[in-house]
């Protein structure tokens, strides 16, 4: 499937703010990022059509959804969006299969590639077919919401916070599901969520809002490291996001750690994580803090940490009294270190310095 071609460019009169927002998506996935009450659950109701008073322009793949001056609206049922809203909303008095099947109706044909059984495989839902809603943990609930959508057959999947009600366990459960859809559907999504590393794992752009306005948009693996975006997130919680394979055999003997290559051609480096969780082979991403990453200017010796990576200074951007320092190794990963002032000043960081890198091997987060 070709990339989608959404356009927006709309206004609205919220509460607290006005909304004002002109972006065009155009990349399989896309990311909406911003604090609490910075406006995304409302582009989201224009995109859904479940807010009227927008006025303005939508338009998904040369089909107006929303022209104000033509007088045009496409209510919320013609337009083909699998929508999975924050707390899934599932029926508590039907069971699994009774919720999925629900959506069945806005099926274009009985002969729909989205079957009940590729759902069910997809998201690993054929145990849980006969359950009550109610028995499900969050994870599952989530899950299910996702295969509703996935059922409907829809054009375009808006996913508004799909892990804020789990736990961070939970999250690492689920956001591999949201990966498998993409790679394996190639269903255009949407993605709201607060947490940068949610859309760092998921989405190719993102737009940042803020106070119902335009802040950035750019791709997701380099936005989060714009001045102005750190300073709405403060630098907190940063987490560099790497594509990885799992090599075939373990780090030398020890069968408690496993070595996971970085992913790209031609890839230069490894990681050693002692995760028990990792997969024997296979794709997977690899979540690194950039505050669990130590900045050294000599190639450290007689230390634990398995990880030691020599890289290049690229640019070093302030975060609330904090500093984000940029390296990009030469198969086009990139890595962000947070560090204090005092720390930049005593080691001399600048651009164009090399340094090693330096990662325990039990900081390496696993999304699997």
């Amino acid at each position: 499937m070709t990339n989608p071609r959404l356009h927006l460019s709309i206004t609205s009169e919220l509460d607290r703010f006005s909304l004002d927002i002109e972006a065009d998506f155009n990349k399989l996935t896309t990311g909406i990022f911003g604090v609490s009450g910075a406006g995304k659950t409302s582009i989201f109701k224009c995109l859904a059509g479940l807010h009227k008073g927008a006025t303005g322009v939508i338009r998904f793949n040369n089909q107006d959804w929303l022209n104000s001056e033509k007088g045009v609206f496409v209510p919320a049922e013609h337009r083909r969006i699998g929508y999975v809203p924050q707390n899934g909303l599932l029926f508590p008095n039907k069971n699994v299969k009774e919720n999925l099947c629900i959506a069945s109706h806005r099926k274009r044909s009985d002969h729909s590639a989205l079957s009940l059984q590729v759902v069910c495989q997809l998201l690993e839902l054929n145990d849980l077919l006969e359950r009550s809603t109610l028995s499900l943990s969050g994870g599952e609930r989530q899950r299910v919401a996702l295969g509703r959508a996935l059922f409907s057959d829809p054009d375009l999947l808006l996913l508004d916070e799909p892990l804020s009600a789990l736990d961070l366990q939970l999250k690492r459960q689920v956001l591999p599901f949201l990966q498998r859809i993409r790679e394996e559907l190639s269903i255009p999504m949407v993605m709201i969520s607060h947490y940068p590393a949610e859309i760092q794992a998921l989405c190719d752009d993102v737009l940042v809002i803020e106070q119902g306005k335009n802040v950035a948009f750019g791709a997701a693996n380099d936005i989060f490291f714009r001045q102005q975006v750190l300073d709405l997130t403060h630098g907190e919680h940063y987490e560099n996001i790497i594509p990885s394979i799992v090599s075939d055999t373990p780090s030398d003997s020890d069968q408690s750690t496993s070595l996971l290559h970085i992913l790209s051609e031609n890839s230069q480096y490894s990681l050693i994580t002692s995760k028990t969780e990792v997969p024997p082979h296979g794709k997977l991403m690899v979540g690194i803090p950039a505050d669990e990453i130590i900045i050294a200017t000599q190639h450290p010796e007689g230390i634990s940490a398995q990880n030691i990576i020599p890289v290049t200074i690229d640019k070093i951007e302030q975060a609330s009294g904090q500093f984000m320092v940029c390296a990009s190794l030469n198969n086009g990963v990139m890595l962000n270190a947070q560090i204090s002032r005092e720390s930049l000043m005593s080691l001399g960081l600048v651009t164009g310095k090399d340094v090693f890198f330096v990662i325990k091997s039990g900081a390496c987060i696993l999304y699997s």
